[in-house]
């Protein structure tokens, strides 16, 4: 429902994407658990995470596009500080 609104108005207006970076955490966190090398047999927890983390990846994909240039500013430096995290704590495995 919420970005129906968004994409209807053409603008996120005051709504923040607090929520939905941190389901992609989640969502990340929950695939990378549940892949092969880390824990054996766990297929579904794999697909089910992986397309919550499609739609959450589209829901933030829109909120960008909708989004006026300080949001932009703010989810593009999460995402950044998100993705060097997990680089490091992959390199240390």
């Amino acid at each position: 429902p919420t970005f129906v609104k968004i994409f209807k108005k053409r603008s996120v207006e005051e709504f923040k994407p607090d929520p939905y970076l941190a389901t992609i955490m989640n969502c990340s966190l929950w695939v990378f658990y549940g892949l092969p090398f880390v824990t054996p047999d766990s297929i579904l927890v794999v697909t089910i995470n992986s397309t919550g983390l499609a739609m959450e990846i589209a829901y933030i994909t829109i909120f960008f596009v909708f989004a006026q240039k300080k949001g932009r500013r703010l989810l593009l430096r999460f995402l950044f500080l998100f993705l060097a995290k997990s680089f490091l704590f992959l390199k240390i495995f």
